[in-house]
């Protein structure tokens, strides 16, 4: 009823205002109206608020009514079908469970680390902090233990019994907050605080403050906790078909240990057990497929893979035999008498196996041997010291003995071993010892993170780059860096680094790919053997670690997440690299041609890979060497810019694969007569790249024979030009010019695009320009020839194809060859022809482009024919004089060659020419 009497009076209300607004005179019947209508307006305005105030009230009592009604839920998942999912299709490679125990192992025993720093936990004994993994092959069993800050009850049923829950994000997180409460206490008078420090240095109990400990290692102790998906103990069920731990918390109050078993189907039992060690112990029942985990071989090099720069030891456990002397037996009997009267803790497990027999029927037998096996580690690894040294001693003494006849030395030794096969309890003993009580501690994690020092020596980075190369397939013992590199930042990511560049290239024999050789880390455990997400291919040859502790993992940390951040690390790092390049090639340059030696394919890679992008392009630019002509040497782009001849506007360069053929090619004339560098592209990549560059500082990129003339300084082409009209001005006029010019194209049809005179060419009859470079022939020849490899009419198609591509002619109007062709067209059209036909083919085998060298067999015949015949009748004058008057005829043997020239002599008014033309080399 409120609702409707407050949108009724809203009604009138809104009416009322307009007709009152719309009284746009004044007078006076107007004016009482208008005072009326007012105050019937603030009357509804009263009503109104009057029934927007009950409407309020009602809408909180209905507001009340509705949340009683409303009822919360969370999310549920099905345990078992969880399980199921992390053990089956989280992770990608099995041997990732062995990283992720360990990991937590060292979690745990940084936790520990910390709470003895802050005082929160006094050690009442020496603390040795260690992770241990041992195997059993015979039982199929991995096991692991450290010497971490255990669990209690509580915690025990909170992180293993939650599946995503990670008891290191939750340290972390009462990290924070102890830290915040520190800095709230820490908010004090000047004053306060100074008696206060005078207070804590009077004292000499200094372990309750845990203000200093807290604010030194804060930091550190962030970036040193690995876990934070609460997922990486489950990874052990993608191995197991049980798992059992036991554990006992370092807390003060805890005397006693726990056992916790679970078959990976959703459900867990827990029981309490006494006379264990503090920390934690993970026994993996392994599955039958899965048999490879108890073999200690393979484990140790899986954690040498994943774990090899964990901060706390890592230990693999070993059996080994040794031959063991009688002193040593001796020794060891002794010892074990001496351990009877002692607290013996192999005692107290064993009594720990029994009890855990009757309250738990599934624990297998088998648990009894490997708590045996760790009860001894410490004691054996004193008793192997013990026999070496023993050893030593009696090699000692029977080197310190005099020499004894070889005969007596014989006969002592079978009086010993007479005597040893009487003792057969001896040998029993020491067979037994030998087999399964002789254990070896094998420190994995021996290197240290080089990344994480700021000083590095350069022995440092010697062993450190040896201990990267030692699983190489390739040899590289003797071998060493080049360069090396320690970078480390704060953006995008806050990444810590060291690179190596290899004197020499990798091998890549049998190799189908290049593999990236650059690890990728996170809190010095590995997440990517080869990152090549962030360093590309063409930088294979760079060995090195990335170690990122902020980095976006997904959740079986084996990949990073968001692709934006890892492009941008990734051009992060490539241009510190390709930055580092350039600063060294700046200090040594010959130390640097040595590395473009290895290494210039690769770069040049980069360019053509980097086109689109254009990310590296510039530090790219300046990473290039090419062949300088008149350096004699591999100089840079900046040095031949540097270098630039007056009104030089263009980088000149040259295919070829030989310098020699290069200095003698016709297209070198005009460059070597102006002193103009040009540069020698001697691999067939080098053109690809100098085509995607383009340009360097607004300088074009010019090739000396695929290009024009147009396309050339003015330096290039001015400064003979005036030598070069005189010279054509003396033979042909312009009407000549166009004469000859349709003559050639006529002769060589299609082969030719266009005949030109050539202002650059001082030696040389002819070269042809405008054609497709030989480098650009091989690679469409090898593609067509890949895509229709079975059908070889199209193979020969294709090769006819590349035949008749059409070039530009250019000729020298002052050449001898040219101003005889001119004449001869008149005179004997066949041998004007040949010559035609012949110029043009020596300017394509100039410039690398004749595809069928066979078909000058034919022509070369026939001009042979006329030297000889030349050189037959210039011995016999009296034959030419008697022939002097005959017709012109090629296939006549008895014809000389002046009478082809000096045919319709009479035709010609140019006598300097003919001349030219009789004592030319025909």
């Amino acid at each position: 009823m409120s609702f409707s009497k407050f949108m009724k009076c809203s009604t009138q209300l809104s009416r009322r205002l307009s007709n009152f607004e719309g009284k746009g005179t004044f007078n006076k019947s107007a004016f009482y109206n208008c005072t009326r209508e007012k105050c019937s307006i603030v009357c509804l305005r009263k009503k109104m608020n009057v029934e927007l105030k009950k409407i309020c009230e009602i809408s909180k009592m209905n507001k009340r009514n509705y949340s009683s009604e409303c009822e919360n839920y969370e999310f549920k998942a099905e345990t078992k079908k969880l399980l199921q999912i992390v053990a089956h299709s989280l992770y990608t490679d099995k041997e990732v469970f062995i990283r992720e125990l360990i990991s937590n192992s060292s979690d745990a025993i940084e936790k520990l680390r910390f709470l003895l720093q802050s005082g929160n936990i006094k050690a009442s004994e020496n603390i040795t902090f260690h992770i241990k993994v041992s195997t059993d092959e015979n039982n199929n069993l991995f096991i692991i233990e450290d010497s971490g800050v255990g669990m209690n009850k509580e915690e025990i049923i909170d992180n293993l019994g939650t599946i995503a829950k990670s008891g290191s994000l939750n340290f972390l997180k009462k990290l924070k907050e102890q830290k915040e409460s520190i800095n709230r206490n820490n908010n004090i008078n000047k004053n306060e605080m100074d008696n206060k420090i005078n207070n804590n240095n009077n004292n000499n109990n200094n372990n309750n403050n845990i203000d200093v400990p807290i604010e030194g290692n804060e930091k550190s102790q962030e970036g040193d906790i690995i876990g934070q998906f609460g997922v990486g103990f489950y990874s052990s069920f993608v191995v197991s078909n049980k798992v059992e731990v036991f554990t006992r918390s370092y807390d003060n109050n805890s005397s006693k240990g726990y056992h916790w078993v679970s078959y990976g189907n959703g459900t867990f039992t827990l029981k309490e057990v006494d006379n264990i060690p503090k920390g934690t112990k993970i026994i993996c029942h392994l599955k039958d497929s899965c048999k490879e985990f108890s073999n200690i071989q393979n484990v140790q090099k899986i954690v040498e893979k994943f774990s090899s720069f964990i901060n706390f030891p890592v230990y693999v456990l070993k059996k080994k035999k040794i031959l063991q002397t009688r002193k040593d037996i001796e020794q060891n009997e002794q010892n074990e008498q001496n351990e009877h009267t002692q607290p013996n803790e192999h005692n107290q497990q064993n009594e720990l196996n029994h009890h855990n027999d009757q309250n738990d029927h599934t624990q297998p037998n088998e648990l009894n041997h490997h708590n045996e096996l760790n009860d001894h580690v410490e004691h054996n690894k004193n008793v192997v010291e013990n026999k070496n040294d023993e050893y030593e001693k009696n090699m000692d003494n029977r080197t310190s003995d005099n020499i004894k006849p070889e005969s007596l030395s014989k006969q002592n030794d079978y009086e010993n071993m007479n005597q040893c096969n009487n003792e057969e309890n001896v040998l029993n003993r020491t067979k037994e010892l030998n087999e399964e009580h002789i254990v070896e501690e094998i420190l994995v994690n021996k290197q240290k993170p080089l990344w994480c020092k700021d000083n590095v020596t350069e022995e440092e980075h010697r062993n450190f780059f040896h201990f990267l190369n030692k699983n190489k397939s390739y040899n590289e013992d003797n071998k060493s860096y080049l360069y090396n590199m320690l970078y480390k930042t704060d953006a995008p990511l806050s990444i810590k680094s060291v690179f190596y560049i290899p004197e020499e290239a990798p091998s890549r024999l049998f190799q189908q790919s290049n593999d990236i050789e650059i690890s990728l880390y996170c809190k010095k455990v590995l997440v990517k053997k080869n990152a090549d997400n962030i360093i590309p291919k063409w930088l294979y040859f760079v060995k090195g670690v990335i170690d990122c502790e902020d980095m976006p993992l997904n959740i079986s940390r084996e990949n990073m997440q968001d692709s934006s951040l890892i492009n941008k690390l990734s051009r992060v790092v490539v241009s510190k690299i390709l930055k580092t390049l350039e600063r060294e090639a700046d200090i040594n340059e010959e130390k640097y041609l040595k590395f473009y030696k290895n290494y210039n394919y690769n770069l040049k890679e980069g360019v053509l890979e980097d086109s689109n992008k254009n990310h590296y392009k510039n530090s790219l630019m300046n990473l290039l060497r090419f062949y300088s002509i008149n350096q004699n040497k591999f100089i840079s782009l900046k040095q031949y810019v540097n270098n630039f001849r007056n009104n030089q506007k263009n980088i000149y360069y040259f295919s070829a694969n030989d310098k020699n053929v290069a200095l003698n090619s016709p297209y070198m004339e005009p460059f070597k007569k102006q002193n103009i560098d040009v540069l020698l592209l001697l691999e067939e990549i080098d053109e690809f790249v100098l085509m995607n560059l383009q340009t360097y500082k607004d300088a074009k990129f010019v090739s000396i024979d695929t290009s024009q003339n147009e396309d050339f300084d003015e330096a290039v082409l001015n400064t003979n030009k005036n030598d070069n009209e005189k010279k054509q001005s003396i033979f042909f006029n312009d009407e000549q010019k166009k004469e000859l010019q349709a003559y050639f194209k006529q002769v060589l049809g299609s082969k030719c695009s266009d005949v030109k005179f050539s202002e650059r060419l001082t030696t040389s009859p002819a070269v042809v320009t405008g054609f497709l470079s030989p480098t650009l022939r091989k690679v469409m020849k090898a593609t067509m020839k890949n895509s229709d490899f079975n059908d070889n009419t199209t193979n020969s198609n294709n090769m006819n194809m590349f035949q008749n591509l059409p070039a530009t002619l250019e000729l020298n109007p002052s050449h001898t060859i040219v101003t005889s062709i001119y004449h001869l067209k008149n005179t004997n059209q066949e041998v004007a022809k040949l010559l035609v036909q012949q110029l043009y083919d020596n300017a394509c085998i100039a410039a690398g482009i004749l595809e069928d060298p066979r078909s000058l067999l034919s022509k070369l015949n026939e001009l042979l024919l006329l030297t000889a015949r030349y050189a037959y009748h210039y011995e016999k004058k009296d034959i030419q004089e008697n022939t002097k008057d005959q017709p012109i005829d090629v296939k006549d043997n008895t014809m000389p060659i002046d009478n082809i020239v000096n045919t319709k002599e009479n035709n010609t008014n140019d006598d300097s020419v003919m001349k030219e033309a009789q004592s030319s080399n025909l």
